[in-house]
């Protein structure tokens, strides 16, 4: 776990054993108690955020007793669309291969002109799915 240290106003980030090497630290873990002895500072670099925002990095802040090195941000409205258009391609993707068994020619040629004509139909609107979903994003 890294910790941070407030030296003349610039705050640096490392593991403790380096900010003190003659310190033999307990190997389960940097407890509130030592953090509080050591003058050092807990460092949080994750964060857990909705699918519609996200963790970016920041340089290091000092807030409230915690130094944090990302924060959670919004997604803009174009980085929800590119992330649901990427979904549903990969959902179309998924459904044509699943589907492409049943078009392979040994089957196919089984088939009533009804149920190729479903076939047909069923694969070219998982085709169109981006560019339905592209046309109507915003509606």
């Amino acid at each position: 776990m890294n910790v941070a240290k407030l030296i003349n106003n610039q705050i640096f980030i490392d593991k403790i054993t380096n900010f003190y090497p003659a310190v033999a630290f307990p190997t389960e873990g940097i407890t509130d108690e030592i953090i509080e002895m050591f003058d050092v500072y807990k460092v949080i670099e994750t964060l857990q955020c909705s699918n519609l925002q996200k963790v970016v990095t920041i340089d290091p802040i000092l807030k409230d007793g915690t130094v944090y090195t990302v924060e959670i941000v919004n997604k803009t409205q174009e980085e929800i669309d590119t992330e649901k258009f990427a979904e549903i391609r990969e959902y179309r993707n998924q459904k044509l291969n699943v589907s492409d068994n049943y078009v392979m020619s040994d089957r196919w040629d089984q088939y009533t002109e009804e149920k190729k004509s479903e076939w047909r139909i069923y694969r070219q609107t998982l085709r169109d799915l981006p560019q339905i979903y592209a046309n109507n994003i915003h509606s």
